[in-house]
């Protein structure tokens, strides 16, 4: 499970199905600037040393409980992030 530092400013990241099993369930990220989804997904990788990598693609991102649909959308120190797996269905 990661183990973030958190210095007062965070981010917190909740992982839900493939990704809490490779992440944990929640992550809380210090910082003090905000962060594209990108970069985000590229923190989180690097945390988890690279098991995120085959989902960077497959994975949605809710910020403040509305999924985003850009890459580039920006995520401010204090917003409630969500990582969802990809969905089965037919």
């Amino acid at each position: 499970m990661v183990k973030p530092e958190v210095y007062g400013l965070f981010l917190r990241v909740r992982l839900y199905g493939i990704l809490k099993d490779i992440v944990g369930p929640e992550v809380k990220i210090g910082t003090d600037k905000p962060l594209t989804v990108r970069e985000l997904l590229a923190l989180l990788n690097d945390m988890s040393g690279g098991g995120l990598g085959e989902w960077l693609d497959k994975v949605r991102v809710a910020v403040n409980g509305e999924v985003v649909e850009s890459d580039e959308a920006i995520i401010r120190p204090g917003d409630d992030v969500a990582l969802l797996p990809p969905s089965a269905g037919g």
